[in-house]
Protein backbone atom coordinates (compact mmCIF):
# COMPACT_ATOMS: atom_id res chain seq x y z
CA UNK A 1 0.00 0.00 0.00
CA UNK A 2 2.95 2.47 0.91
CA UNK A 3 4.99 1.94 -2.02
CA UNK A 4 1.87 2.33 -4.34
CA UNK A 5 1.26 5.62 -2.78
CA UNK A 6 4.72 6.65 -3.15
CA UNK A 7 4.84 5.69 -6.53
CA UNK A 8 1.42 7.54 -7.21
CA UNK A 9 3.29 10.85 -5.83
CA UNK A 10 6.43 10.03 -8.00
CA UNK A 11 4.40 9.83 -11.07
CA UNK A 12 2.50 13.10 -10.14
CA UNK A 13 5.55 14.90 -9.26
CA UNK A 14 7.06 13.98 -12.16
CA UNK A 15 4.88 14.10 -14.91
CA UNK A 16 3.53 17.64 -13.59
CA UNK A 17 4.93 20.57 -15.70
CA UNK A 18 5.15 24.24 -15.31
CA UNK A 19 2.08 26.04 -16.31
CA UNK A 20 4.14 28.76 -18.31
CA UNK A 21 5.47 25.68 -20.52
CA UNK A 22 1.49 24.86 -20.80
CA UNK A 23 0.30 28.10 -21.48
CA UNK A 24 3.00 28.46 -24.30
CA UNK A 25 1.57 25.54 -26.15
CA UNK A 26 -1.64 26.66 -26.26
CA UNK A 27 -3.48 29.32 -28.15
CA UNK A 28 -4.21 32.02 -26.37
CA UNK A 29 -7.51 33.96 -27.46
CA UNK A 30 -5.93 36.84 -26.18
CA UNK A 31 -2.68 36.95 -28.25
CA UNK A 32 -1.43 39.85 -29.81
CA UNK A 33 0.54 39.42 -32.19
CA UNK A 34 3.46 42.73 -33.28
CA UNK A 35 3.43 42.38 -37.19
CA UNK A 36 6.86 42.91 -38.46
CA UNK A 37 8.48 43.44 -42.00
CA UNK A 38 11.49 44.23 -43.63
CA UNK A 39 11.12 46.64 -46.57
CA UNK A 40 13.55 47.22 -49.81
CA UNK A 41 12.39 49.72 -52.00
CA UNK A 42 8.56 48.76 -53.07
CA UNK A 43 8.58 45.28 -51.72
CA UNK A 44 8.32 43.90 -48.57
CA UNK A 45 9.95 40.73 -47.46
CA UNK A 46 10.62 38.77 -44.55
CA UNK A 47 6.61 39.59 -42.80
CA UNK A 48 6.46 37.93 -39.21
CA UNK A 49 9.77 37.12 -38.58
CA UNK A 50 10.02 37.45 -34.72
CA UNK A 51 8.17 34.00 -34.81
CA UNK A 52 9.33 31.02 -35.56
CA UNK A 53 8.03 29.21 -39.10
CA UNK A 54 5.15 27.16 -38.31
CA UNK A 55 4.13 28.17 -35.08
CA UNK A 56 1.01 28.74 -33.94
CA UNK A 57 1.83 32.54 -33.00
CA UNK A 58 3.40 32.58 -36.97
CA UNK A 59 0.15 31.55 -38.60
CA UNK A 60 -1.37 34.48 -36.13
CA UNK A 61 1.00 36.65 -37.12
CA UNK A 62 0.54 36.36 -40.88
CA UNK A 63 -3.14 36.54 -40.19
CA UNK A 64 -3.05 40.29 -38.44
CA UNK A 65 -0.45 41.01 -41.50
CA UNK A 66 -3.22 40.53 -43.89
CA UNK A 67 -5.78 43.21 -41.97
CA UNK A 68 -2.46 45.54 -41.57
CA UNK A 69 -1.82 45.99 -45.29
CA UNK A 70 -5.51 46.08 -46.02
CA UNK A 71 -5.87 48.79 -43.85
CA UNK A 72 -2.42 50.22 -44.94
CA UNK A 73 -3.32 50.15 -48.57
CA UNK A 74 -6.92 51.86 -47.66
CA UNK A 75 -5.18 54.73 -45.83
CA UNK A 76 -3.01 55.23 -48.81
CA UNK A 77 -5.60 55.46 -51.78
CA UNK A 78 -7.14 57.25 -49.29
CA UNK A 79 -4.56 60.06 -49.52
CA UNK A 80 -3.79 60.17 -52.79
CA UNK A 81 -7.33 61.15 -53.53
CA UNK A 82 -7.14 64.20 -50.59
CA UNK A 83 -3.37 65.18 -51.25
CA UNK A 84 -0.95 66.81 -53.94
CA UNK A 85 2.72 67.58 -54.49
CA UNK A 86 5.49 65.55 -51.82
CA UNK A 87 2.42 63.92 -49.49
CA UNK A 88 1.09 62.59 -52.53
CA UNK A 89 4.12 61.33 -54.07
CA UNK A 90 4.64 59.51 -50.89
CA UNK A 91 1.50 58.13 -50.33
CA UNK A 92 1.95 56.53 -53.95
CA UNK A 93 4.65 54.89 -52.69
CA UNK A 94 3.48 53.64 -49.98
CA UNK A 95 0.27 52.38 -52.35
CA UNK A 96 2.33 50.47 -54.42
CA UNK A 97 3.98 48.99 -51.47
CA UNK A 98 0.88 47.91 -49.33
CA UNK A 99 -1.53 47.19 -52.02
CA UNK A 100 1.25 44.94 -53.89
CA UNK A 101 1.54 43.08 -50.63
CA UNK A 102 -2.64 42.53 -49.69
CA UNK A 103 -3.47 41.12 -52.87
CA UNK A 104 -7.00 42.36 -53.07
Amino acid sequence: MFKSLLFFCLIVLYSAESPAAAKDRMVMPNFTPKVTWSTKGTSIYDVCHNYGYGHWKYRRCRMAAVKVFKTRCKDAKKKIRNTQGKRQKAARKEKARFCKTFRP
